[in-house]
C-alpha cells in the first residue's frame, strides 16, 4: 500500500489527491494531473523503456497482460526493435559455434 492513513488503512484516492498530490504539484509549479493520469504515465514509461508487458500488467494490478495490451497497445505500433536482427544472428551463426 502506498498511501495508508495513520491507522494503516487505505486512504481514498480523492483524499490523497486533495491532501497530497494537488498541493505538491502546486508547490512544484506543475500543472494539475490526476492519480489516474500518473498511473498511465507509469505504464507508458515502462513500456517505452522495453519492460515486459507481463511485468507492467502485474505492477498495474491487471488480471492479465491482455488487459494491459488492450489499453497501451498504441505504444507498440512504432516501436523499433532489433528482434529481426537478433533472429538473423541466431539463424546465421557459424556452424562451429557452440550453443
Amino acid at each position: 500500500m502506498v498511501f495508508p492513513n495513520a491507522e494503516g488503512s487505505p486512504r481514498h484516492r480523492s483524499t490523497i489527491a486533495h491532501d497530497g498530490l494537488r498541493p505538491a504539484l502546486k508547490r512544484a509549479g506543475l500543472r494539475p494531473v490526476t492519480i489516474h493520469s500518473l498511473r498511465h504515465t507509469l505504464a507508458s514509461a515502462l513500456i517505452m523503456q522495453g519492460h515486459p508487458i507481463t511485468q507492467v500488467a502485474h505492477l498495474l494490478g491487471h488480471s492479465s497482460p491482455t488487459i494491459t495490451l488492450s489499453v497501451y497497445s498504441h505504444w507498440f505500433k512504432d516501436a523499433k526493435t532489433d528482434a529481426v536482427a537478433g533472429l538473423a544472428k541466431l539463424v546465421c551463426a557459424p556452424a562451429n559455434k557452440k550453443w
